[in-house]
């Protein structure tokens, strides 16, 4: 288990990106993540949902499957 990591999934131009191994808590005062650092780039949410799901069953992180935020704290994510 990796500890105080998350699966992150974030829409960004109406597209929605899955994130493996993300901090689970803040990093900096605006929390950025690049797009070209996706790990699946999903047209759907429910297609997002399934891949960050078979991610986290298949090498699981301590907080699981998030939607837009930093678990720890509910922090907002951005998506550069």
């Amino acid at each position: 288990m990796s500890a105080n990591n998350q699966v992150l999934v974030c829409k960004h131009k109406n597209k929605y990106l899955v994130f493996d191994n993300v901090m689970a808590e803040p990093w900096d005062k605006v929390n950025y993540l690049d797009s070209k650092h996706a790990d699946y780039t999903c047209d759907t949410y429910d297609e997002a949902m399934q891949k960050a799901y078979s991610i986290d069953i298949n090498e699981p992180t301590e907080y699981g499957v998030v939607y837009g935020i930093l678990k720890k704290t509910g922090t907002p994510v951005k998506i550069k």
